[in-house]
């Protein structure tokens, strides 16, 4: 990699979300963890942003839409699909599309964050995943060694196709395949560099997820072979990783990072470490399976749907967080 920065980055800032349940919001109370990590990560990161659906709506209106849509969840409820492939826990907070809205605002050129510093988005829920705990308190330093070459860092948890966990009309509407040979990307955590580059990286996340049909899990396609569910906002994210990566201007801004255990960011991350699993992800498949491979990826190259060029930016109505307030 080559520097994308004339400067080293000297502030990172960590970035969470929690609900409090009934009567602030439709999710479960997360207020103790929230509490915990805020405690845990004080002296780790320059600003800990570890917002609710409470304290973004008392800044502004405007974000009750993002964090709570009724038809959304009515639309799901009225489904005949096959039951295990809805998740109404995740429906109940509009499929998470709260989590690109945030980070395209603190990212956007008028937020509090100062321009070439790190934001880094961690998932809050260790009550469910206890290991989140050891990531709190290793990501700051994590992420400092490794973001100087790159803008956004993403992170896979595990190594499994992406027609798992994105439905086929999102698939063959932006990447033109079934996604055979393409592997998930985790929404659960990922790092970006202030810059152009994760500012139009985040937009196309927020306008690609804040169309209902992407977001939404209701798929005509839900006894695919090996479809679990729709990830949301984790399927858009993994389907403009592809877009980008396969775009030689915008793939060179990423660094891909996997974790050695499930969903455990690494002490660590080399060229060495990259080839491992690249070699480890060869021995598994078949000559089959790579003739596929070329197939799909030069599917994306040529007649991938780039969602800069096809919808309207509406990160333009995101209002800014401020940060000042948060306490």
């Amino acid at each position: 990699f080559q520097s994308e920065e004339p400067f080293m980055v000297n502030k990172i800032s960590l970035v969470s979300f929690y609900t409090e349940g009934a009567p602030f919001d439709s999710g479960n109370d997360l207020s103790a963890v929230a509490d915990s990590i805020r405690k845990q990560c004080h002296d780790l990161f320059d600003y800990k942003i570890i917002l609710s659906p409470a304290i973004l709506e008392r800044q502004d209106k405007w974000w009750k839409k993002v964090v709570h849509n009724q038809d959304y969840i009515d639309s799901h409820l009225r489904s005949q699909q096959r039951s295990s492939s809805i998740n109404l826990p995740w429906i109940n907070i509009n499929s998470l599309l709260w989590k690109p809205a945030i980070l395209a605002s603190l990212l956007a050129e008028n937020s509090d964050i100062e321009e070439g510093s790190i934001i880094v988005y961690h998932d809050i829920n260790a009550y469910r995943y206890p290991l989140y705990g050891a990531n709190f308190s290793g990501m700051s330093a994590f992420f400092s060694n490794n973001m100087n070459s790159c803008s956004i860092a993403i992170v896979t948890d595990e190594v499994f196709p992406l027609f798992f966990d994105c439905k086929q009309e999102v698939l063959r509407k932006y990447l033109r395949s079934h996604a055979h040979t393409l592997c998930h990307r985790w929404a659960g955590c990922i790092a970006m560099k202030k810059n152009k580059h994760s500012r139009e990286f985040c937009r196309d996340w927020y306008n690609l997820t804040v169309m209902d049909e992407n977001r939404s899990q209701i798929t005509k396609h839900d006894n695919y072979p090996g479809f679990i569910w729709h990830s949301q906002e984790q399927s858009t994210l993994s389907v403009l990783y592809y877009l980008w990566k396969y775009r030689l201007m915008k793939g060179r801004h990423f660094k891909t990072v996997f974790t050695h255990v499930y969903r455990q960011i690494p002490s660590g991350w080399s060229s060495k470490d990259q080839a491992t699993h690249v070699l480890k992800s060869f021995q598994k498949h078949s000559e089959i399976f790579f003739i596929k491979s070329v197939v799909e990826r030069l599917a994306i190259m040529l007649k991938g749907r780039h969602p800069s060029k096809n919808v309207d930016d509406m990160t333009r109505e995101i209002p800014r967080i401020l940060i000042d307030q948060l306490g």
